[in-house]
């Protein structure tokens, strides 16, 4: 069995469809078609990528390793145990990775729609509903450079924690904007954020300002999906 007979099985047995492996894995369709029918290959980094979506060793992918991984002795399949219905929010309310475009009070009050992501890439999903992942679209440059590009969906986790250099959406200042953003937490309190790009400066909340409202955590940003489809 080739890379691509392989890649092209294991998508089927998720139950996925080209298009929806593309979006999830932030890899072109077009790219994803080409591999399958053995005309390209791929960098190493795309099939870690695949493989984590995918919920199979890379090296099943690449060299036809056993389809399984042997934890204390037994064999234990990677394929997806459940899946979860994540909402995606309108819109118009999306989370800016850039100066911010306008806060938003609730999370879950602009969802219009959702999409079935599997739950072993999200972390610990709350049994609290005001805690459950969500999705958001990103607007603006500022994080480019960290793989998190303008028009691109993120899956925001509030229950998982948060350490220093993780994306994380937040929301700061008086109109309570929101934005991604690399969060550092500051020795003694407070807490900085930063853009991956230098044309947008780093900026210092104290403990006050916290207290204040004028910063607030929002949620982990745990995936980074494709754009959406067009129509979608």
């Amino acid at each position: 069995m080739t890379r691509g007979e392989r890649l092209r099985r294991a998508r089927k047995e998720q139950g996925l469809t080209q298009t929806e492996l593309a979006r999830l894995s932030g890899i072109k369709q077009n790219t994803l078609s080409q591999a399958e029918n053995d005309i390209i290959g791929l960098s190493i980094e795309n099939w870690e990528r695949l493989s984590s979506v995918l919920g199979c060793h890379v090296g099943y992918l690449v060299a036809g390793e056993a389809h399984t991984q042997e934890t204390k002795g037994s064999s234990k399949s990677l394929s997806f145990s459940r899946w979860v219905d994540v909402p995606i929010l309108d819109n118009s309310s999306v989370a800016c990775a850039g100066n911010g475009v306008g806060g938003m009070a609730e999370v879950y009050a602009d969802a219009c729609e959702s999409i079935m992501l599997p739950g072993e890439l999200l972390g610990t999903v709350s049994v609290n509903a005001d805690r459950r992942p969500f999705i958001v679209t990103v607007e603006g440059d500022s994080m480019e450079e960290a793989g998190i590009m303008d028009g691109c969906q993120v899956v925001v986790n509030p229950e998982e924690e948060v350490y220093d250099g993780d994306p994380a959406l937040v929301s700061f200042g008086r109109n309570g904007d929101w934005a991604v953003k690399w969060v550092y937490w500051q020795r003694g309190g407070g807490v900085e954020i930063r853009s991956s790009s230098l044309r947008y400066p780093p900026r210092v909340f104290s403990d006050g300002d916290i207290q204040e409202g004028l910063f607030q955590l929002i949620g982990k940003v745990v995936r980074t999906l494709g754009k959406p489809r067009r129509g979608a």
